[in-house]
C-alpha cells in the first residue's frame, strides 16, 4: 500500500480510535442481523497491524463480540484474524489472540535470502531472525492452533524451489500460498514491463517447478498450497480458495483507521482513490458500501471478461485472474497483466493433474448428491 498508486494512507490516522472500533462493530452488527449471517470474519491487517498494542486487540475483539452478538440475539458468531510479519509477536499478543480465537496468518517469503529481498529494516539489517523467533513462538504449545498458515510473495530473483517452496514446507504450516506481485497494465509487476517479457510467462514458469513438486509427491499435499488447490478446484468445477483465481469478484470491505469504508485494498494499485467509495461509518451502513462497491466494479468492467479470455479453453477455471491486475485505461475490462502466466499455469495443471481433477470431480459430485438427499456433515 505504501508504494501503490493510491497514497491516501498519508492522510489517515496512524491508529484507529476506540470510537471507530465501536462504530465498526455497530455497523457490522446491523449488517449481520439484516442478512442473518451465521458468522462474520474481521481481519486486522495493514501495513503491520501489530504496531497496535495488545490492549487494542483486546478492546477490538471484546467490543465486536459483544455488539455483534447483541445485535443478532446471538445468532451471528464474530470471528477474527490477523495478518502479520511476526516481528513484534509476543506472548502478550498471543494470549489475547488465544482468548478470542484469532487466526494468525504469517507473512514470510521463504528462506532468509527470499525474505530479505523486501523485508529489511530501514538500516539494512535482516528482519529474518525476528520473523523466525515469532514463528517459533506461534507454533509453540498452546498457541499452535492459532496458526492459519503463511502468505509469501513471489520474486523472480528467488529460486522457487530452494528459496521458497521447500523452506516454507520445512516450517510445517497448516497451509501456505505464494502470491504473484500486485500490479496493473499502468504499473506492471517486475518482469512484465514489455509485451516480449509478458509472452515468456515469467511468473507462470517460475511457479511451475513448485507445482511439479506438489503434484508428483502426494505427501506434499498434506500441506496445501492455496493457489494450487484453487487451480485444481476450479478445473474440477468447484470454487476457488483465493480471489486471484476463478473470476469471483470480491466485495470485501476495508474499514480504514479514520472510519471510512473502502473497497478491496488491492484496488489501491489502480489509481489514486481506487478503492474509495465515498462512504464512512458515521453516515453509511455496510449494506450501502457493499452495494456501492458492487456497482462501481460493474461500472468499471470488472465483471466483463476481455475478448481474448472469452475464447480461452480455461476461462471457466481461470476466470480472467484478479480484477485489479486487469486495470488499464480506467477500466478492468482487459485481460490480466498476468494473462500468459495464468495460461501457462492452468495449461500445466490441465495436462499434468488429470487424475487429481477427476477425483475432485467425483468427490464433488458425490458430495452434491449427498447434500441433495438431505445428508450433511
Amino acid at each position: 500500500m505504501y508504494n501503490a498508486a493510491d497514497q491516501s494512507w498519508e492522510s489517515q490516522p496512524i491508529h484507529m480510535s476506540r470510537g471507530t472500533v465501536d462504530l465498526g462493530a455497530q455497523r457490522i452488527g446491523e449488517y449481520a442481523k439484516q442478512h442473518e449471517l451465521p458468522y462474520v470474519l474481521n481481519i486486522a491487517h495493514g501495513g503491520e497491524p501489530l504496531l497496535e498494542e495488545p490492549d487494542f486487540f483486546e478492546y477490538f475483539a471484546s467490543t465486536y463480540t459483544r455488539v455483534i452478538r447483541e445485535a443478532t440475539d446471538g445468532h451471528t458468531e464474530p470471528r477474527f484474524g490477523v495478518q502479520t510479519n511476526l516481528i513484534r509477536l509476543s506472548k502478550e499478543y498471543l494470549d489475547v489472540f488465544k482468548k478470542w480465537g484469532f487466526e494468525v496468518s504469517a507473512s514470510i517469503d521463504g528462506n532468509q535470502k527470499a525474505n530479505d529481498l523486501h523485508r529489511l529494516y530501514a538500516n539494512g539489517k535482516s528482519s529474518y531472525p525476528e520473523v523466525m523467533r515469532g514463528w517459533d513462538l506461534l507454533k509453540s504449545g498452546k498457541y499452535e492452533s492459532l496458526s492459519n498458515g503463511i502468505l509469501a510473495v513471489a520474486d523472480l530473483a528467488s529460486d522457487p524451489l530452494q528459496d521458497v517452496y521447500y523452506p516454507l514446507r520445512a516450517l510445517e504450516p497448516p497451509s501456505f500460498d505464494v502470491m504473484w506481485r500486485h500490479g496493473t497494465w499502468d504499473s506492471p509487476p517486475p518482469g512484465l514491463e514489455t509485451h516480449e517479457k509478458r509472452l515468456t510467462a515469467p511468473y507462470g514458469n517460475w511457479t511451475i517447478p513448485m507445482a511439479t513438486a506438489y503434484l508428483r509427491n502426494p505427501e506434499h499435499q498434506n500441506i496445501p498450497v492455496r493457489r494450487f488447490e484453487s487451480v485444481l478446484n476450479t478445473l474440477s468445477g468447484k470454487s476457488s480458495r483465493v480471489a486471484s483465481i476463478g473470476g469471483a469478484i470480491l466485495t470485501e470491505l476495508v474499514i480504514e483507521t479514520d472510519g471510512s469504508i473502502q473497497g478491496l485494498d488491492i484496488e489501491k494499485t489502480t489509481i489514486s482513490g481506487g478503492p474509495d467509495l465515498g462512504m464512512h461509518l458515521k453516515h453509511n451502513s455496510v449494506d450501502d458500501a457493499v452495494k456501492a462497491a458492487e456497482s462501481k466494479l460493474q461500472r468499471l468492467g470488472a465483471t466483463t471478461l476481455a475478448g481474448i479470455c472469452q475464447t480461452c479453453e480455461v476461462k471457466n477455471a481461470c476466470g480472467g485472474g484478479f480484477h485489479a491486475n486487469r486495470w488499464k485505461d480506467e477500466s478492468y475490462a482487459h485481460p490480466s497483466v498476468y494473462h500468459y502466466d495464468l495460461l501457462a499455469l492452468f495449461t500445466y495443471f490441465q495436462y499434468n493433474a488429470g487424475a487429481i481433477v477427476a477425483e475432485k470431480k467425483r468427490r464433488f459430485s458425490q458430495g452434491a448428491a449427498m447434500f441433495e438427499g438431505g445428508y450433511t456433515r
